[in-house]
């Protein structure tokens, strides 16, 4: 009974200092449709990449902002029916 309880703690600390750590990691924040009126705003993104230590500030016109969204779902959409449609294609 008394190991089963050490266990259990030990689990449960474990687990504790586990979720302490993983608020820092920041994940790049998704792109959402543009709810501005004002295409030339500047706006700001903060990346975090995988193994890097350091955030990078990347900032653009939410007019550039939305094109490179556009730009990426229509490669994601155009890689996704090439391999659909041909998927043992040589």
């Amino acid at each position: 009974m008394r190991s089963t309880i050490l266990t259990l703690a030990a689990g449960l600390a474990l687990s504790l200092s586990t979720a302490a750590f993983a608020d820092d990691v920041q994940q790049p924040k998704a792109q959402t449709v543009s709810m501005t009126t004002d295409p030339n705003k500047v706006v700001c993104h903060q990346f975090v990449h995988q193994g890097m230590l350091l955030k990078s500030n990347v900032c653009k016109t939410q007019k550039q902002w939305d094109d490179q969204r556009r730009q990426e779902e229509y490669d994601f959409a155009d890689f996704q029916n090439r391999t659909y449609s041909h998927p043992f294609a040589k």
